[in-house]
Order: C-alpha cells, then sequence, then structure tokens
C-alpha cells in the first residue's frame, strides 16, 4: 500500500509540467498553421493581372442545354485540347466572381462559328452580360450576308438573312464593343480553292 500510495503521489506531482508541455506543443502547433492567401486584399491592378493569367484569349461560343457554353483549346504536353469554361467554378464568394466575370467577359474574344448562333446566343444572355463584352469575332458566310436594312427589333425566324440582319441589331446595341474581328472564308462564297482550275 505504501508502494502504491508512493506512485500516486509522484504521478501526481509530475502532471502540472506535463501539462505545461502539452501547452507548449499545441502552442506551436498553432503557429506552425500556414494562414490563408488574402488574394482580396491585393490592390485592384495586381488582381487584374492575375485574372489575366487566368483567362483564355478566345472563347468558343457553343450552345448548351441552359444556355452559352464557353470553350477554350488549351495546350499540355504538346497536345491541344478543348477546355469548357464555366464562370461558377470560381464563385469563391461574392467579390471574385464578378471581377472574374468581369474580365472574361471584357478582355477574352467571343467567337461565334455563325450569325445565327449569334443571335441564339444573345437572345440567352441578359443584357447586362452583352455590355460587358468588348471583342467579338464571327464568321460570315454568303448565304448570312445579303443587303438588306437593318430591322428596328430583332427577328428570331431562324433564316439567315434574318440572322444577319438581326446580328446588325444587336451589333449595334453593344455601346461597349471596340473591336469586331469578320472571318471570312472565300470558298464559303463560291471561290475556287485554286483560281487556274477550270472546274
Amino acid at each position: 500500500m505504501a508502494q502504491a500510495s508512493c506512485n500516486m503521489s509522484s504521478r501526481h506531482s509530475e502532471s502540472p509540467a506535463a501539462l505545461h508541455s502539452l501547452k507548449n506543443a499545441q502552442s506551436q502547433k498553432k503557429q506552425k498553421v500556414i494562414q490563408p492567401f488574402r488574394f482580396l486584399d491585393l490592390p485592384p491592378g495586381i488582381r487584374e493581372t492575375i485574372y489575366d493569367l487566368w483567362i483564355p484569349g478566345k472563347l468558343h461560343v457553343s450552345l448548351g442545354r441552359r444556355g452559352i457554353r464557353l470553350e477554350y483549346f488549351m495546350e499540355t504536353l504538346g497536345s491541344i485540347s478543348f477546355q469548357i469554361l464555366t464562370c461558377t467554378q470560381f464563385f469563391l464568394n461574392r467579390q471574385f466572381y464578378d471581377e472574374f466575370c468581369h474580365a472574361l467577359f471584357t478582355r477574352s474574344t467571343w467567337y461565334y462559328s455563325s450569325t445565327t448562333l449569334l443571335v441564339d446566343a444573345f437572345v440567352r444572355l441578359p443584357k447586362s452580360t452583352r455590355d460587358q463584352i468588348r471583342h467579338l469575332s464571327l464568321r460570315l458566310t454568303e448565304q448570312s450576308v445579303e443587303k438588306s436594312p437593318i430591322p428596328p427589333e430583332p427577328s428570331h425566324d431562324g433564316s439567315p438573312v434574318a440572322a444577319f440582319e438581326t446580328t446588325q441589331w444587336y451589333l449595334r446595341q453593344m455601346k461597349g464593343l471596340q473591336t469586331l474581328f469578320l472571318n471570312i472564308n472565300l470558298i464559303d462564297f463560291g471561290h475556287k480553292t485554286n483560281p487556274s482550275s477550270d472546274d
């Protein structure tokens, strides 16, 4: 009994030191924890530069089930892949989401493969989004290019001529548009690939 009592008192006397050591270890662990980087505390100019590194230079617009779909080419390990970009994947918080989407709309060139696609996509895009687009690239074909007056309001009857007329209407409404690239393939206009050919 005496030996057991001695052991108990010895452990009791050592417990404050053990607790102190444990507290020190816990304190050191807390100090070693890496704090999250406060990205939004950076100056706006630096944040915009970082957004530019993420944003593709050219976005290919197509139609998805729920709206428009944005795709871009990415080169990795000597190969080129087609990637889909959605703003929702960057929804870390409201400020970051708004800044990223604004940079995406104002810095990327939005490419449309036809006037019909542009009209269909613009119907799905809210005006606030269309007004943010600064650079647009459009492929024209002979069927879509006809001399016709610009309609007073958009038409959506599905014909190429109507799509071209409505495209003109939409483009005139885009007050923020700065550059417009028109892609014309002469083959689409009935020109021969080899002018010397007699076909």
